[in-house]
């Protein structure tokens, strides 16, 4: 799907996912594996963005 939509199902889905297995792992880190950056995010600045909000809800 392209990064331009803001609405991204399979992502959302993988961060519920995600945290699911930390809810019920508490002390198990979770790891989000992406084939290309390009797939998360168009520039820098958004993929920080992203990072910043991943880090704050971790």
């Amino acid at each position: 799907m392209s990064t331009r939509a803001r609405v991204r199902p399979k992502f959302e889905e993988a961060l519920r996912t995600a945290r699911e297995v930390q809810a019920t792992a508490p002390p198990c880190q979770v790891i989000l594996t992406v084939y290309e950056m390009k797939r998360l995010g168009r520039d820098a600045a958004e993929l920080t963005t992203l990072g910043d909000h991943l880090t704050a809800h971790a």
